[in-house]
């Protein structure tokens, strides 16, 4: 883990001005910049109208797993049980994971999720007995719930370089990179695996964000490069001397 996102439930009502719903929620703690976000709501970002908990992160901090018996969260949840839920903080989508694989909710509780360190891979418990028809159980499963991971972005290290350096970028789904440039000038690149690559700097780079294309999309840096510029003497004084 990175140390820098630290996921927890409260029943706390003065963390966030917007918490306002009296019950159990799910935040984030950013150490960094020491900002509080509040996970457990709606798409309009109204709190959410039951509670939350058993808070579960991914090590790059992406993906927040959690259990809630909220019912407003995410559209169409009317099956007025407990669910698992996964919000991917990158892309910004929340997601109803215990359900059946044809979108069927569960006719019971599911809870105490777990992830796997890329987030790629997704667990939780069930009660439920609609969401595996094949299963002689139909009780207490535990289900495994593989997401698909789409290309993003996460950041890339260091955030200053000169010309001829390399940065180093992470994020999810880079391994069908085709063209790396900053801020429009196109850079050479090596991919290191499908969540790094590394880029030279080229010449005559400016200030800007980091872009990549991936299958035809392009994904930009939420944080701008900066290049680190050559010094120059401008003036001497004396100009001569003993």
């Amino acid at each position: 883990a990175d140390l820098r996102h630290l996921a927890f439930s409260s029943t706390a009502d003065d963390l966030m001005p917007e918490d306002s719903n009296r019950v159990k929620d799910v935040f984030l703690f950013d150490r960094q910049n020491g900002e509080i976000t509040l996970v457990t709501r709606a798409q309009d970002g109204s709190p959410a109208n039951r509670g939350s908990g058993a808070p579960r992160l991914s090590a790059d901090g992406r993906y927040v797993l959690f259990s809630s018996a909220a019912s407003n969260l995410v559209p169409g949840d009317t099956n007025k049980q407990g669910d698992t839920f996964v919000l991917d903080r990158l892309a910004g989508t929340l997601t109803l994971i215990s359900a059946a694989s044809d979108g069927t909710q569960g006719v019971d509780d599911s809870d105490s999720g777990a992830l796997s360190a890329d987030g790629r891979f997704l667990a939780f418990r069930s009660f439920a007995s609609n969401l595996d028809p094949d299963s002689p159980y139909q009780s207490g499963h535990i289900y495994l719930y593989a997401s698909r991971l789409e290309p993003a972005i996460s950041g890339f290290t260091p955030l200053a370089s000169p010309a001829g350096g390399s940065v180093v970028i992470n994020g999810t789904g880079l391994g069908n990179t085709s063209v790396v440039d900053f801020n429009g000038t196109p850079a050479s690149f090596t991919i290191l695996s499908d969540r790094q690559l590394r880029a030279a700097v080229p010449d005559g780079v400016t200030d800007g964000k980091i872009s990549l294309t991936i299958r035809g999309n392009r994904l930009t840096s939420s944080e701008d490069f900066t290049l680190i510029r050559p010094a120059v003497i401008a003036s001497l004084t004396p100009a001569s001397g003993p």
